[in-house]
Protein backbone atom coordinates (compact mmCIF):
# COMPACT_ATOMS: atom_id res chain seq x y z
CA UNK A 1 0.00 0.00 0.00
CA UNK A 2 1.40 3.46 -1.11
CA UNK A 3 0.60 6.14 1.13
CA UNK A 4 1.35 9.81 0.03
CA UNK A 5 3.25 11.30 2.57
CA UNK A 6 1.98 14.91 1.70
CA UNK A 7 -1.31 14.11 2.37
CA UNK A 8 -0.80 13.05 5.83
CA UNK A 9 2.14 15.71 6.75
CA UNK A 10 -1.07 17.96 5.68
CA UNK A 11 -3.61 16.17 7.84
CA UNK A 12 -1.05 15.68 10.68
CA UNK A 13 -0.69 19.67 10.61
CA UNK A 14 -4.08 20.40 10.28
CA UNK A 15 -4.75 18.27 13.21
CA UNK A 16 -2.06 19.61 15.73
CA UNK A 17 -3.41 23.31 14.76
CA UNK A 18 -6.96 21.77 15.60
CA UNK A 19 -6.28 21.09 19.00
CA UNK A 20 -3.78 23.62 19.77
CA UNK A 21 -6.99 25.94 19.17
CA UNK A 22 -9.47 24.35 20.77
CA UNK A 23 -8.56 22.25 23.17
CA UNK A 24 -7.49 22.90 26.56
CA UNK A 25 -5.11 21.37 29.78
CA UNK A 26 -5.51 17.89 30.19
CA UNK A 27 -7.60 17.58 26.92
CA UNK A 28 -4.90 18.90 24.75
CA UNK A 29 -2.41 16.76 26.13
CA UNK A 30 -4.43 13.58 25.96
CA UNK A 31 -5.19 14.73 22.25
CA UNK A 32 -1.59 15.01 21.71
CA UNK A 33 -0.81 11.84 23.12
CA UNK A 34 -3.68 10.38 21.11
CA UNK A 35 -2.68 11.89 17.36
CA UNK A 36 1.36 10.78 18.27
CA UNK A 37 0.14 6.75 18.92
CA UNK A 38 -1.92 7.36 15.51
CA UNK A 39 1.29 8.00 13.91
CA UNK A 40 3.51 5.04 15.63
CA UNK A 41 0.52 2.77 14.68
CA UNK A 42 0.35 3.83 11.17
CA UNK A 43 4.32 2.83 11.34
CA UNK A 44 4.41 -0.06 13.75
CA UNK A 45 0.66 -1.96 13.03
CA UNK A 46 -0.02 -1.17 9.87
CA UNK A 47 3.01 -0.93 8.10
CA UNK A 48 1.98 2.02 5.83
CA UNK A 49 4.61 4.29 6.73
CA UNK A 50 8.46 3.73 7.31
CA UNK A 51 9.97 4.33 10.80
CA UNK A 52 12.05 7.47 9.39
CA UNK A 53 8.63 9.33 8.08
CA UNK A 54 6.99 8.30 11.53
CA UNK A 55 9.90 10.04 12.90
CA UNK A 56 9.36 12.98 10.91
CA UNK A 57 5.99 13.03 10.69
CA UNK A 58 6.02 12.87 15.08
CA UNK A 59 8.39 15.86 15.24
CA UNK A 60 5.64 18.62 15.18
CA UNK A 61 3.72 16.64 18.12
CA UNK A 62 6.12 15.53 19.91
CA UNK A 63 7.62 19.18 20.31
CA UNK A 64 4.24 20.02 21.65
CA UNK A 65 3.98 17.17 24.15
CA UNK A 66 7.09 18.28 25.38
CA UNK A 67 5.97 21.48 27.01
CA UNK A 68 3.45 19.42 29.36
CA UNK A 69 6.37 16.98 30.54
CA UNK A 70 8.73 19.52 32.03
Amino acid sequence: MEVDIEYLRQRITETLEDILNNDYGENKRMSLEYLDHTITGACDILKIISHSQAVELREPVVRELGKYNK
